[in-house]
């Protein structure tokens, strides 16, 4: 009698699938079972609930499938006359499987689900909260196990695994949003960078807003943004303001077309003992030097509308006349302006000696 050889210890050999014993797992009814992949179809008369499939979602669950496997079976009908076996619920699994290569599936065969299950199958799944992943790839990384190991595993961007780990560290409204509310990561995440500019603004929107959307925070941040830099702009232009001289002001400024025969004659050398008459203090406030001597004419003084100021020019004596523009000096400064004769207030009158004499 000839010997049979086990040949399963040799590199490369695959068993294959152990025979279903079909009536057993239809009775078991949970019974999982690994057959090949290809003896499992979708339903051909397309009664399945779900007609739409996102190829980018499939391909990252595939990704996922590949890195470890898939971890709930998908429910069939029993084999039919094709020897073929009829999906239930669980094509969107399979596909993703197909995808990753996978050779065998892992199935539950039951002739109890019909198209009320596969609806219900669908919608009554919940998922796992933002703040619970977010949790769980924090318990991960304290475990020792690498983000990009992290990552890989659950079919994540690195992105947005670093967005779910800023989470655990987030304000606790922001962190109750992602335990009660379907609001994804990144529009959390983006919150938690807000709330580092606005506190308080972001914490009211939060507390306000029906639905938050990440065009909503936007739009609160841009508003924000708008109004600070226009706040800061409008007291750097104060500052600068504060920090300027203003010019000095005239106290009498010139008249705009004074008439030319109202101007006195241009000052001319002075020679010999020409003694002119200087005025000083024109309605600044600053008083000139009187001469003790003088006092009869300090006493007419304070009457201005009776003042006559005597001149000598060129060895001719005049008078000085109460209209016209003069040049006068200040004091205090040194400026020199032209006023309006008519506007100037004689406090009293010097004698300057010629500096060439």
């Amino acid at each position: 009698m000839a010997k049979k050889l086990d040949l399963t210890s040799m590199g490369g050999f695959v068993a294959p699938p152990a025979p279903v014993n079909e009536a057993q797992a239809v009775e078991a009814g949970t019974r999982v079972l690994e057959v090949p992949i290809d003896d499992v179809m979708p339903d051909p008369v397309k009664k399945q609930p779900r007609k739409k499939f996102d190829q980018a979602k499939l391909e990252r669950l595939a990704h996922v499938i590949e890195e470890s496997q898939l971890n709930q079976p998908i429910t069939v009908k029993p084999i039919n006359a094709d020897g073929k076996y009829i999906i239930s619920m669980g094509e969107r699994r399979w596909r993703a499987c197909k995808l990753a290569g996978k050779k065998t599936i892992p199935i539950i065969v039951s002739d109890k689900t019909d198209s009320y299950d596969q609806v219900t199958e669908n919608t009554e799944r919940e998922p796992l909260t933002t703040m619970e992943i977010a949790e769980f790839i924090i318990e991960r990384i304290a475990e020792g196990d690498k983000k990009g190991y992290i990552a890989k595993r659950l079919g994540m961007r690195a992105e947005a695994l670093s967005q779910h780990v800023a989470l655990a560290t987030a304000p606790e409204f922001i962190q109750k949003l992602g335990n009660e509310s379907e609001i994804g990561a990144r529009t959390l995440y983006e919150m938690v960078q807000a709330h580092k500019e606005f506190p308080s603004e972001v914490e009211r929107f939060a507390a306000d807003s029906q639905e938050i959307t990440r065009a909503g925070l936007a739009r609160l941040v841009d508003g924000l943004r708008s109004r600070r830099d226009a706040e800061a702009e409008r007291e750097a232009a104060k500052n600068k303001q504060g920090q300027e001289v203003p010019p000095q002001e005239e106290t009498n400024p010139p008249s705009p077309d004074p008439d030319p025969k109202q101007e006195l004659e241009p000052e001319l050398p002075l020679t010999g003992d020409e003694s002119p008459a200087v005025i000083e203090g024109a309605n600044d406030g600053h008083g000139g030097h009187v001469d003790p001597q003088d006092e009869n004419q300090t006493q007419a003084e304070s009457q201005p509308s009776a003042t006559v100021v005597k001149l000598l020019i060129d060895g001719r004596e005049a008078t000085l006349a109460t209209s016209g523009i003069v040049s006068v000096v200040y004091e205090d400064t040194g400026e020199i302006c032209q006023v309006e004769l008519s506007t100037v207030q004689i406090v009293g009158v010097e004698e300057v000696k010629n500096e060439d004499s």
